[in-house]
C-alpha cells in the first residue's frame, strides 16, 4: 500500500487513464476465470483496488464499469449487493448466483437468499448477463427461477442455467415443446447465447427463436429425447454455434434419414463431448449444416465415427477441427481424413506429436489405393495450419520431419501454433528455443501460445463477453 503523502508514479495520472488500467485488470481477471466455474476463489478486483490507496479507492469508486459484475451465494451480504448496483450507475450488469441446497437449509436462510434477489430484480432492466446456479430448485414453494425469471430483462443477451436437482417436475413442462417458453416469456426476447445444464434442459426454456450460440450440458444422467433435441435446435432462427456436452440425448438415429435429419442451415460452429461415444455418430450422421466449417470434439475414442468401411458420412464443408482427450490409431486418423477431406486448420491442444499418431499419418505420403488412407495419397491437402502442444522432452525432429514432408509433398504447412501450460519466463524461453530449433529452414509463422489445456470455443474469444461458465471441456 502506497502513503497518500508520497503517490506512486500510477497515481499521478490523470483519472481517467488510471480507471481504463483498472478495467484492463478487470478483464484480465474475468478471462482468468475462465474455466472457473461458480464459486471462482479470486476476490473481486473492484474490492482488492479500493484498498490498495485512497487514490485507487476513489477512483475505483468512480468507475461504474468495475463494478458491474455481481457476484452472490446464500451467505453474501444484502448490503454488499446493493453497494455493486450502486456503484456500478446505470450500466449494464453481468450476474453470477451460486445457490447450493445449503441456501434452503432454513426458513432464515430462505428469507436472506430473496432479499438478495429481490435487491436484483430491481435492477433487472440492466441485466445483460445471468448465470444462476442451483443445487435444488423447489417448484412449488418460493422458487428461484421463478421469481428471477419471470420478470423483465429487456436487454439479457447471456443466460446460462444449471441446476442439479428439482424437488418436482411437471412433466406437461417437461415433455411439451421446446417453442413454448416457460422463463423470460414477456418482456425478455433478445437472449442469444443460451446455456442449459443439468435438469434445466428438462424444466426450463427461455424464447429460443433469437438464440444464436447454444450450449446443452448433459451432466446428469437424464437425456431428452432426439425429438425433443430436434425442436430445440431447429426453432432458432440464425443458430450459428453449438455445443452439446455429455450424452443429453438418447434414441439417435443410426442410420441417416432424411426425414428424420436436422437442418441447422445457419450453423458454423459445432463442439461435441460424448461419455460412451454415440454422440458422436449421432449429431454427424444426423445434422444438416451446409455452412458447418469449425468443429471440436472432446473424448472420441477409437470407432467412435466407425471403422474404415462403416461410416457413411462425409463433411466437406469442415475447415477447421480439434480434437481434446482423445485416443486414435493410426487406422482411426484415417477415418477422420476422410470424414473431413478438406480441413486447413487443424488443433491438437496440449497433445504432443511425440503422443499421437497424428505425426506419422499427416506426414507420409501413400500410393493410391493402398494404406489405411485408401484413395487419398496425402492427407489433407489444403491443411496450412497444425496446432501442437509441446513438450521440450520431445525431440524437435519431429516437428522437423513433418514439415519438411509436407514440403516435399508439395502441400507445406504456412503457420505452427505451439501451445503450452508453462506461465513462467523460463519455462516459455524453453518452449520457444525448441521450437525455433524445430523449423529451422522453414518459412511459416509461428506463434507460441498459454494455454490451461481445455478446448477454446469458439476457436476465436469473443472480446464483448467473458464465458466463466464454460468450465466442462478441461
Amino acid at each position: 500500500m502506497h502513503s497518500n503523502t508520497q503517490p506512486s508514479y500510477i497515481e499521478t495520472l490523470p483519472a481517467e487513464v488510471l480507471a481504463r488500467i483498472l478495467l484492463l485488470l478487470k478483464r484480465d481477471q474475468d478471462r482468468e476465470n475462465i474455466g472457473e466455474g461458480y464459486g471462482s476463489p479470486l476476490e473481486p478486483v473492484a474490492d482488492v483496488l479500493t484498498q490498495v490507496s485512497r487514490c485507487f479507492r476513489n477512483v475505483a469508486r468512480g468507475c461504474a464499469l468495475l463494478w458491474t459484475t455481481v457476484a452472490v451465494e446464500q451467505a453474501t451480504p444484502v448490503d454488499r449487493v446493493q453497494a455493486y448496483c450502486l456503484l456500478s450507475g446505470s450500466a449494464p450488469l453481468s450476474l453470477r448466483i451460486h445457490l447450493d441446497e445449503k441456501w434452503r437449509a432454513s426458513p432464515p436462510k430462505v428469507d436472506h437468499v430473496f432479499k438478495l434477489l429481490n435487491t436484483l430484480l430491481g435492477h433487472s432492466h440492466r441485466w445483460q448477463s445471468l448465470s444462476l446456479y442451483l443445487g435444488r430448485e423447489c417448484t412449488v414453494e418460493r422458487s428461484v427461477v421463478a421469481y428471477l425469471c419471470t420478470s423483465a430483462a429487456p436487454i439479457l443477451k447471456y443466460f446460462t442455467l444449471s441446476i442439479s436437482g428439482i424437488d418436482t417436475i411437471d412433466t406437461t413442462v417437461a415433455f411439451s415443446t421446446p417453442t413454448m417458453p416457460t422463463v423470460f416469456a414477456q418482456g425478455t426476447d433478445g437472449i442469444s447465447t443460451l446455456r442449459l445444464r443439468g435438469l434445466a434442459i428438462h424444466a426450463f426454456r427461455p424464447p429460443l427463436q433469437k438464440i444464436t450460440t447454444l450450449h446443452l450440458d448433459g451432466t446428469l444422467p437424464v437425456p431428452i429425447s432426439y425429438e425433443a433435441f430436434t425442436d430445440i435446435l431447429t426453432t432458432p432462427w440464425h443458430l450459428t454455434r453449438l455445443s452439446v456436452y455429455g450424452d443429453a440425448v438418447y434414441n439417435w438415429p443410426v442410420v441417416y434419414n432424411p426425414l428424420s435429419a436436422i437442418s441447422v442451415p445457419k450453423l458454423e460452429s459445432l463442439r461435441i463431448h460424448s461419455n460412451d461415444g454415440v454422440a458422436f455418430q449421432g449429431i454427424l450422421l444426423n445434422i444438416n449444416a451446409p455452412l458447418l466449417r469449425s468443429l471440436a470434439l472432446k473424448s472420441m475414442m477409437e470407432n467412435d465415427l466407425g471403422d474404415a468401411g462403416a461410416l457413411s458420412v462425409s463433411l466437406p464443408q469442415v475447415e477447421d477441427l480439434a480434437f481434446g482427450d482423445f485416443d486414435l490409431s493410426e487406422v482411426g486418423y484415417a477415418v477422420v481424413v476422410r470424414v473431413f477431406p478438406s480441413i486447413e486448420t487443424f488443433r491438437l491442444g496440449h497433445t504432443t506429436l511425440g503422443a499421437s499418431k497424428a505425426f506419422k499419418v499427416l506426414s507420409t505420403v501413400l500410393d493410391p489405393g493402398h494404406g489405411p488412407l485408401g484413395a487419398v495419397p496425402v492427407p489433407w491437402p489444403r491443411l496450412q495450419t497444425l496446432q501442437i502442444g509441446v513438450d521440450t522432452q520431445d525431440e524437435p525432429w519431429l516437428l522437423q520431419d513433418l514439415l519438411r514432408n509436407r514440403r516435399e509433398m508439395g502441400h507445406p504447412l504456412s503457420r505452427v501454433e505451439a501451445i503450452t501450460a508453462q506461465q513462467d519466463f523460463d519455462g516459455r524461453t524453453e518452449v520457444e528455443k525448441w521450437v525455433a530449433e524445430a523449423i529451422i529452414g522453414e518459412e511459416l509463422d509461428v506463434d507460441v501460445m498459454w494455454d490451461r489445456g481445455e478446448i477454446r470455443w469458439p476457436f476465436h474469444l469473443d472480446e464483448d463477453h467473458v464465458d466463466s461458465d464454460d468450465n466442462l471441456f478441461d
